[in-house]
């Protein structure tokens, strides 16, 4: 099933239409993975927007009602192994601004559920293999499918716009080491990487993140 502008791409879309090029948008991506390789995981977009642009500015469009994340959800229903718990949008506004939240959580059974509810592509952007004294995650945050490219005016106004990923791995056994992106926290067992979205991160083919424990 390929995603439409009704996931991330039409939430930009809707805020390049009624010219918010001083809001922002987090999205975070939390995977806790147990022991027999299930788990589940929770997908968060936030989307902030200044208190002065005034709702007789936005129109028709309604942020309440629209997830972005309802096609991703679809998707979801249709892996095997794998359960959305949990579809909702939030508000939370402030004297200054007004702030959306929209959430998704899963539970999946295998990596290859994990995989193919996250990625673009069901056989490829997670990886989970063993390796000398563990096991090694792969994680290419190209293939999320949270990530995937807009048509080419969304593109150019990704500049003005800021755009921030975080991925967060909740590890069945602490820790080893991971690559020089991310960081880890022992104590805790997870793995943590930060990304700034914009126009040149789609250039690259691959974003890879790897953890071993």
């Amino acid at each position: 099933m390929k995603l439409t502008r009704m996931n991330v791409f039409w939430l930009l879309g809707a805020v390049l239409l009624i010219g918010l090029s001083a809001c922002k948008m987090d999205m975070e991506q939390e995977i806790w993975l147990k022991k027999n390789e299930s788990g589940n995981a929770k997908i968060t977009i936030h989307l902030n927007i200044p208190i002065s642009l005034q709702e007789e500015d936005m129109g028709d469009l309604d942020l309440n009602k629209n997830n972005a994340l309802s096609d991703l959800a679809e998707k979801a229903k249709t892996i095997k192994g794998v359960s959305v718990t949990r579809l909702d949008t939030e508000t939370n506004h402030t004297d200054e601004d007004m702030n959306y939240i929209y959430t998704m959580e899963f539970t999946f059974k295998d990596i290859t559920g994990l995989r193919e509810t996250l990625c673009l592509c069901p056989d490829q952007g997670i990886t989970l293999q063993k390796v000398k004294g563990g096991k090694a995650l792969r994680l290419d945050s190209r293939q999320f499918a949270i990530t995937q490219e807009g048509d080419e005016e969304s593109m150019e106004y990704l500049s003005f716009i800021g755009m921030e990923l975080k991925t967060i791995v909740h590890l069945p056994k602490k820790p080893k080491s991971i690559d020089e992106t991310g960081t880890l926290d022992k104590k805790a067992k997870t793995a943590t990487w930060n990304e700034t979205i914009d126009k040149d991160w789609y250039e690259l083919s691959e974003k890879p993140m790897q953890v071993t424990f």
